[in-house]
């Protein structure tokens, strides 16, 4: 098998490409890395995006069979502390989000217990009360490889459509890196790099979105969603705008499996190196599913992976050692 790696002139693409492909090759794969082209020249058989790179090139690739690989920022958006990139990377077959095979994937907890226990993260309870509705807009690409028009005419609607069903206030918030978002009527406009999404989620009642990762820390936080195409929050949501006013609340023991399987779709570059990323997606393309007890490596122990801690951490920390050098 031969797998095209397509990336741009960041250093982060081209150490996350030499990474999976090197990964890959441990396995007797072919690879090759080859920088963004508007045309698709490569005999490969699976290529690999980073991000939405371009409708265009998708659409290609599909068209000649190609299997495409969709490497994103994973769902905790950490940075690595060896190289500034993200710690762990989502990884999604011939489409954007791995939602599909999270919907349908049985695995145990032990990879999300890991990961969970490494960012010390735990969900909070459903919250059963809450002021104002957000709609999380998508960028430009995501909504051109996915059909759906316009971010700003599609907010537009889905906001004229919500003032029919609901009194309570909307937030319009556009991705963070979409420059052409501009306020909808009937919405608040939520700037992005005004107000932080976890100051918006603290009074929020629910979360809307086509496929921003935003659902992830929405469902996190104990703030229910409607999930209205692929976002990964789909499988545990609401998907008709009807429902804002009693969103679909999951139970326990749904939302941990939806956890678990998840964890299977994200990676680190150390993981990707070792060839554990490429053996899941391998044993994905055969059966379909991942049993993790056939798999030849193990998860590795994720809690010793060096990441940059949070601004106020690492504040408090600085400020620790200013004390102790005083004294």
């Amino acid at each position: 098998m031969k797998i095209a790696f397509i990336h741009n002139n960041e250093q982060r693409e081209h150490a996350l490409a030499h990474a999976f492909c090197a990964g890959a090759a441990k396995y007797g794969h072919r690879t090759q890395q080859i920088d963004k082209t508007a045309k698709l020249n490569t005999d490969a058989d699976v290529v690999c995006m980073v991000g939405v790179k371009s409708a265009k090139l998708f659409t290609q690739a599909r068209k000649q069979g190609k299997t495409v690989l969709f490497f994103d920022k994973g769902y905790f958006r950490h940075r690595s502390e060896t190289n500034r990139t993200w710690e762990f990377w989502r990884i999604a077959v011939n489409n954007h989000h791995p939602t599909d095979y999270i919907e349908n994937a049985q695995h145990s907890s032990a990879r999300w217990d890991a990961i969970s226990y490494h960012r010390g993260a735990s969900r909070k309870q459903w919250r059963t009360e809450g002021e104002h509705i957000m709609y999380l807009g998508s960028s430009a690409k995501y909504h051109a490889i996915a059909g759906l028009g316009d971010p700003n005419d599609t907010a537009a609607l889905i906001v004229s459509q919500l003032r029919k069903l609901t009194d309570r206030p909307i937030y319009y918030r556009p991705k963070p890196s979409y420059d052409g978002a501009r306020p909808v009527e009937g919405a608040y406009f939520d700037q992005p790099q005004r107000i932080p999404i976890d100051h918006m989620l603290k009074n929020s009642w629910c979360a809307i979105t086509h496929g921003s990762n935003a659902c992830f820390e929405a469902v996190m936080n104990g703030i229910p969603c409607i999930v209205l195409h692929d976002a990964v929050a789909r499988p545990i949501s609401s998907r008709r705008l009807k429902d804002v006013s009693n969103p679909y609340l999951a139970s326990d023991a749904e939302v941990q499996q939806w956890l678990n399987n998840l964890a299977w779709c994200m990676f680190t570059e150390e993981e990707m190196l070792r060839g554990l990323a490429w053996e899941v997606l391998a044993m994905r393309f055969r059966s379909g599913v991942v049993d993790e007890r056939k798999l030849s490596m193990t998860v590795g122990n994720i809690s010793k992976s060096k990441t940059v801690v949070n601004k106020e951490e690492r504040d408090k920390r600085r400020s620790v050692k200013r004390r102790g050098k005083k004294k």
